[in-house]
């Protein structure tokens, strides 16, 4: 008896219910030209679970695999920018990498996989697209192994509880000394990447939260996904004014790009100076995030004005970092968004310094301590990816 086709590709019909319900209004697969369109809010066209999830038959999910050129996944045109063209070269393969995945997650401690009874295996699918970029969706293979990647990073883990890692002066007043405080928060279910790094400068039990990174780390290359900021800030408070005074000293002599938040400047530039003391020299900057569009557009019922917001936050995100690049001598751009794909590649060389001596001391502060963590981790034969 032949082997059910939702059997053999199990956890391929998992992946592509998660892709379809969560990236596509409509679904074309198309061979040779020809387009099969699939309406996923059709009750003809396709099942749903009691849920709502999109769920596919053994007859639609032959129509897709069946194809002999892969599959894509297109969808409407006046989404081509905003939801990704998802292209699966070579279906086994893409069974034999999410099995792979399956078996990480399995095998990791980490609250953002944690596999429990109120989560089921495809749920886990659902973290692949959370940070989907166009080009990933067009190489997935590649896009789950730095997933797995994520699974195996230890980087970081002395940051599991809130540490000072250095002492900063924003003035010449003694008031003005801060100790800056780091903690690697490992995210749990749901959350856009399985770390963030929070930052906060502290004197004598005021704390001053900065805004904190979200990223991955697969080997020895960073993913930088978002800096964000939670709550708001009491701008009236004195002390508050004078810290946001001093930062704005890394506006000095700038003329270009001078939106950009010195808080959010000053917390990227920290963690490069982590990255870069810990031996990491590549970083990746996302592009668009389809999946966070989804979020953007979900809240708007106006799609000009979701694709507005989503957009102004992606050019403003990526250029703090050519806004830093501009101010630091030691990295270097060396691909920007669809040169090769969807993200803008950073290299992290030797000597590094800034023109700026607020940003540079920041910096500095952050390449110190990692550094001498990884000296440390390193005698220990442990935390540093290999």
């Amino acid at each position: 008896m032949n082997e059910k086709i939702s059997e053999k590709y199990k956890y391929t019909k998992m992946f592509l219910e998660i892709v379809i319900q969560n990236a596509y209004d409509e679904v074309y697969s198309r061979d040779n030209g020809e387009r099969v369109y699939i309406d996923p809010n059709a009750d003809q066209s396709m099942e749903k679970t009691v849920n709502g999830q999109v769920e596919l038959t053994d007859e639609q999910l032959e129509e897709i695999v069946s194809q002999k050129n892969g599959i894509f996944l297109t969808p409407p045109n006046k989404y081509e920018y905003y939801r990704p063209n998802t292209v699966i070269k070579d279906i086994d393969e893409l069974e034999k990498k999410l099995g792979q995945y399956v078996e990480a997650i399995y095998s990791s401690e980490k609250n953002f996989y944690r596999i429990d009874d109120e989560h089921s295996i495809s749920t886990y699918f659902y973290y692949l697209i959370k940070t989907l970029t166009n080009s990933d969706s067009q190489d997935l293979i590649e896009y789950i192994d730095v997933f797995i990647g994520f699974l195996k990073d230890n980087m970081f883990s002395w940051l599991e509880d809130e540490s000072k890692i250095g002492r900063i002066a924003l003035g010449e007043e003694e008031h003005q000394q801060y100790d800056v405080l780091a903690k690697r928060t490992e995210e749990y279910y749901g959350s856009e990447t399985p770390y963030t790094m929070r930052y906060a400068l502290d004197r004598k039990g005021f704390k001053y939260t900065m805004p904190f990174v979200r990223y991955g780390i697969s080997g020895k290359e960073a993913y930088i996904y978002s800096i964000q900021r939670k709550g708001k800030l009491n701008y009236r408070y004195t002390r508050i004014k004078e810290i946001h005074g001093s930062f704005n000293r890394v506006n000095s002599g700038i003329k270009h790009e001078r939106d950009i938040t010195p808080s959010m400047l000053i917390s990227a530039t920290m963690f490069m100076g982590m990255l870069s003391g810990a031996g990491v020299e590549k970083v990746r900057v996302s592009d668009f995030l389809t999946r966070r569009f989804g979020h953007y557009n979900g809240i708007n019922s106006n799609f000009e004005e979701a694709c507005r917001i989503q957009s102004n936050i992606t050019n403003k995100f990526l250029r703090t970092f050519t806004r830093l690049v501009s101010q630091f001598k030691g990295i270097e751009i060396t691909s920007y968004p669809n040169d090769i794909d969807s993200y803008l590649y950073l290299k992290l060389g030797n000597d590094i310094s800034s023109n700026n001596p607020l940003l540079d001391e920041f910096f500095q502060l952050g390449f110190e301590c990692s550094k001498k963590q990884k000296k440390e981790i390193k005698k220990n034969g442990e935390g540093i990816a290999k």
